[in-house]
């Protein structure tokens, strides 16, 4: 593959290494995303990326990637780079170049070995450091991150006198390689950090773009497609010709629509525990409606889903529904898309196949698509392909409702402060707060229930909360936790979970978002109650711990009250 000099890509594939190691600054915690947001979409469509509104930008439609731009603060600075040596940053200057690259593609332009498609950001920039560096530059050291519940990895460099930057990868849909290069003035390269976060956080992939790369060698939307209408289950869809379809659904209101697709007859009936042959596929989808919830999926620990409830929030509750002993999921994370957001996660049994399964919540209509796929060891990739090609096909005609709410919305209508001041938070009609120590406040439906907390016994319909905002280095330290203040809200609520011990029972902490910022959270149970456990990176520096404790199986139902009280403050 041909790489143009004017890219990115060209820096990283030429230019990376890990050179007289310096230690990188912290971010600053000064924000200097705006409110006002422009979105930038590809010549393709297939990719998308916000930025804020008095930035301008300058696309390059000839690179390799399938996006590719320039954002500046000011049209003077578009087209200045610190690659050129003349090139010097002012006070207040920015400079940001994002790439987006199939991971594949990059891996093909590469000496074979260098990288692979499962590598991640840190081995890929370790490996791209093979491939020489400028000497103009210092290079800080890695630094491992998340972003928008991704890995990631983020360096810093420094041009002497005339600027310095930092440079971030993720990963999206375990297929895209997300970058930026930021050039700033000197002494002003970490003032940018939640800025150039905020923008790789923005980037969208269309799941059409899944199927569009290269490499996919099994069913694609290129390959034959046979389009086919299920009239009991009320859905259209288009799907590989080389694959057969079996609809199962009755008709019913209250039963499956949906279906299966295989490569071959003989994978019918195959679960996780059957090996997989070379070749085979298997995929099985479902749509989530408010009648045939429950019927597939039971009661999910007292799960009541509403319109507002996020795939990763969904998906946690049904792998939590139909999990057995011999089935193991890997950490649920999401991924926004054109029209809507990918919860996904990895699934294994005992046999010899690899296995992922999705849940797509669309914006225009709150539709969950579920989707799980199986292939032969080392061919999943090519199963995800189809299947995500299925669900962007997917046309849904019933009038009957989606997931909906089981309960009326509670407008936050009262607002309630820590005793320091510093932080206010709105919680609903009628319900109750109490100031606990400087930075926290309990919230409660009702009185008995305000004081309560682990250990305590909440009766049906009570839910407790306990939101708390302080420095991550005080949370750290009154959690005597062994982490650093750099440390993403995963890793913190990873060891605040084994700092517990087993008084509690712990669900697996996972990555997730609340609103646009990144956090984790934890599902658990006591004697006597259910709940959750949310940390949320308010900003650089800030977090906000949220507890909620409710009575056994009624956790899931005020899920989203919780999440727009964390969003009020």
């Amino acid at each position: 593959m041909k790489l143009r000099p004017i890219t990115f890509l060209t820096f990283l594939l030429l230019a990376f290494a890990l050179a007289l190691p310096v230690l990188a600054q912290d971010a600053t915690t000064e924000a200097t995303a705006q409110p006002d947001l422009q979105t930038f979409h590809s010549t393709n469509g297939l990719a998308s990326v916000n930025f804020p509104a008095d930035w301008v930008f300058k696309d390059n439609p000839d690179s390799d990637s399938l996006l590719s731009i320039k954002l500046s603060n000011n049209q003077t600075t578009i087209d200045r780079s610190l690659f050129n040596r003349d090139d010097v940053f002012k006070t207040g200057e920015v400079h940001i170049e994002v790439e987006l690259i199939e991971l594949t593609k990059l891996a093909k332009s590469l000496p074979e070995g260098t990288i692979t498609p499962d590598s991640t950001p840190l081995e890929i920039l370790q490996a791209l450091a093979k491939q020489g560096m400028p000497d103009s530059f210092t290079f800080g050291e890695p630094g491992e991150t998340t972003i928008a519940g991704n890995p990631a990895v983020r360096m810093n460099l420094t041009a002497d006198k005339r600027g310095e930057g930092q440079i971030m990868f993720t990963i999206l849909g375990k297929k895209w390689l997300a970058g930026i290069l930021l050039f700033a003035a000197p002494g002003e390269g970490d003032k940018w950090d939640i800025t150039a976060r905020d923008i790789l956080a923005s980037i969208t992939v269309d799941v059409k773009a899944e199927v569009t790369a290269e490499g996919t060698s099994q069913p694609t939307p290129e390959s034959s497609t046979t389009t086919y209408t299920s009239q009991k289950g009320d859905f259209t869809i288009a799907y590989p010709s080389n694959l057969q379809f079996e609809d199962p659904s009755d008709g019913k209101l209250d039963n499956l629509s949906g279906g299966e697709f295989y490569s071959s007859a003989t994978l019918k009936g195959k679960t996780p525990n059957d090996d997989f042959q070379s070749g085979d596929v298997y995929i099985q989808f479902a749509l989530l409606t408010f009648n045939n919830y429950k019927t597939l999926f039971g009661d999910t620990q007292g799960f009541k889903p509403d319109a507002s409830t996020s795939p990763g929030a969904m998906l946690t509750a049904l792998i939590k529904a139909t999990a057995v002993p011999a089935l193991n999921y890997g950490i649920v994370t999401e991924l926004p898309v054109s029209y809507g957001t990918v919860a996904q996660a990895d699934v294994s049994g005992k046999g010899n196949n690899e296995g992922h399964v999705y849940l797509i919540k669309r914006d225009s209509d709150g539709l969950f698509i579920f989707l799980i796929i199986r292939t032969a060891p080392s061919e999943l990739e090519k199963g995800e392909a189809a299947a995500l090609s299925i669900a962007a096909s997917l046309s849904h005609n019933s009038d009957q409702p989606v997931v909906e709410s089981t309960a009326e919305p509670l407008a936050l209508t009262q607002t309630a402060k820590t005793k320091n001041g510093l932080v206010s938070v709105s919680y609903p009609d009628k319900w109750l707060s109490r100031q606990f120590g400087e930075q926290s406040v309990y919230l409660s439906n009702a009185e008995s229930a305000l004081d309560k907390s682990f250990g305590s016994t909440l009766e049906a319909g009570q839910v407790n909360m306990l939101v708390t905002m302080s420095s991550t280095d005080d949370y750290i330290k009154q959690a005597q936790l062994p982490a650093k203040a750099d440390a993403t809200p995963l890793e913190l609520l990873q060891l605040t979970v084994k700092a517990v011990g087993d008084s509690v029972k712990f669900g697996t902490p996972a990555a997730t978002t609340v609103g646009d910022k990144q956090a984790a959270r934890v599902d658990f149970k006591g004697e006597g109650f259910d709940g959750v456990a949310w940390l949320i990176e308010y900003q650089k520096g800030a977090t906000i711990a949220l507890q909620m404790l409710t009575a056994p199986g009624e956790s899931a139902q005020w899920e989203s009250v919780a999440l727009s009280i964390a969003a009020s403050i």
